[in-house]
C-alpha cells in the first residue's frame, strides 16, 4: 500500500481572513466568487464567517453581575430606609 504524499496546510492571517470575510459578506457579495478568488474553500469562508460573527457577538453581549446583599442591607440600615 502506497502512501499518499504530506500536504500541508496553508495558514491564513488574521488580516486576510478579515478581508475575505468582509468581501464575502459585502452587499451583493458572492461567497463562491471570494472564495475562488483567493483560492480558499467555500466551507473555509463560511466557517471563517461564523467565528467573525460569533466574536462580535461575544463582545458585545450584556453581563449581569449579581449585588452582593449584604453590601446593600448594611446602606439600607444605616440611612433608615425599609
Amino acid at each position: 500500500m502506497d502512501a499518499s504524499p504530506a500536504r500541508t496546510r496553508r495558514t491564513w492571517s488574521l488580516a486576510a481572513k478579515e478581508m475575505i470575510v468582509a468581501e464575502a459578506s459585502a452587499p451583493g457579495g458572492n461567497v463562491s466568487v471570494v472564495a475562488r478568488a483567493h483560492s480558499v474553500s467555500v466551507q473555509q469562508v463560511f466557517r471563517w464567517r461564523r467565528e467573525a460573527q460569533k466574536a462580535a457577538v461575544a463582545e458585545t453581549s450584556v453581563v449581569f453581575v449579581e449585588r452582593n446583599r449584604c453590601s446593600q442591607a448594611t446602606s439600607l440600615s444605616s440611612t433608615g430606609g425599609a
